[in-house]
């Protein structure tokens, strides 16, 4: 009977003092900074929302991307690696270096933006509603959007930013600033940005849409190549010359449509002084990578002024049997400025 009780009072002691031990352990035990910031962001590399809510605000930056969809292609190769942390002993504060990386996704926005841009002329000449038509084009160009990010692969970009950690009772809290976030998705938000700045400038839906201010102010020369290549080939030469020449030839546009020629060639003004924008911030490039597309750029640049000033010279008229303008070396510059602007030259 003595033993039993001896064993029944032993295991009693061992309770309560495994009890005392975890109730110490919750009281002074503190994660570290070290293993609550990757603990952190391998949550946000894996798109674990509830995991990652534990340690910052993870909806913050992915609703600044946009969708569900669309922020999870976006962060699908999301990378990192901590290069420092700095903490001082017991202090409550501590900060963090880290090396954040992605696909570049400066170079994936402005691929579907040229895809975009093709898309919205091809609807523009379908025969039915603005409303039906604006409809369709807003989701062809969300799924166009979806597939670029999804499917595109691209160099990857890296940078570093700083990080500031709190410690809340047993944990750290990670504070990322706003302006961190579009490192984190490879140049996403800033390549929306630019599109959002320059798509009013290169409106051709009117004259009156192109406006009076022909500045082209994009940052990045690879953004700024790509959107000056379509607009070349698409505004000025598929949706403009080809219908003014047509009309010299045949009388109608380029489909056998009546054509309003005078107003083409008041539009085909428009586009120069446009084009002259172009040419001052694509011909101030410095960047050896992009000299071979500047060139390609001047080359072409000065062959559409010959051939405008020449239509203007010869006051070329509809059914204008007397003149057969000469487009040969202007087209042949527009597609080797295309093969360079898309080729090794541009931005690799």
């Amino acid at each position: 009977m003595k033993s039993r009780n001896f064993v029944v009072s032993l295991l009693i002691v061992v309770a309560i003092g495994l009890a005392a031990g975890i109730l110490c352990f919750r009281i002074f035990y503190v994660n570290t900074p070290e293993k609550n910031l990757t603990t952190a962001m391998d949550s946000v590399a894996a798109q674990n929302r509830s995991t990652a809510l534990r340690y910052l605000d993870y909806d913050a930056l992915y609703n600044s991307i946009g969708e569900k969809k669309i922020s999870s292609a976006v962060m699908r190769d999301f990378a990192y690696s901590v290069k420092e942390i700095r903490h001082e002993g017991n202090q409550p504060e501590a900060e963090a270096v880290l090396v954040v990386s992605n696909r570049d996704m400066q170079e994936i926005y402005g691929n579907f933006l040229m895809d975009a841009y093709e898309l919205a002329a091809s609807n523009a000449s379908q025969q039915e509603s603005a409303q039906i038509r604006e409809s369709r084009l807003k989701k062809q160009i969300g799924e166009l959007l979806l597939e670029r990010l999804t499917e595109d692969e691209t160099e990857r970009v890296e940078k570093e930013i700083t990080v500031e950690m709190l410690r809340r009772g047993r944990s750290w809290w990670i504070n990322i600033a706003p302006e961190d976030y579009d490192a984190i998705c490879g140049g996403y938000l800033s390549a929306q940005q630019e599109a959002v700045r320059t798509l009013d400038n290169l409106s051709t839906q009117t004259p009156g849409r192109l406006g009076a201010d022909y500045s082209i102010q994009i940052d990045n020369p690879h953004y700024l190549l790509r959107n000056g290549v379509h607009f070349i080939v698409e505004d000025v030469w598929n949706q403009n010359l080809c219908n003014i020449i047509s009309s010299i030839n045949a009388g109608t546009d380029q489909n056998g449509k009546e054509y309003d020629f005078q107003s083409g060639m008041d539009t085909l003004k428009i586009l120069m002084k446009q084009k002259d924008s172009f040419d001052a911030n694509i011909e101030a490039i410095t960047d050896e990578k992009y000299a071979d597309s500047v060139a390609a750029w001047k080359a072409m640049s000065g062959q559409l002024d010959q051939l405008v000033r020449e239509l203007e010279t010869k006051n070329a008229q509809p059914m204008d049997f007397d003149y057969i303008p000469d487009t040969s070396k202007f087209e042949e510059s527009m597609n080797t400025l295309v093969e360079t602007v898309y080729g090794s030259s541009a931005g690799k």
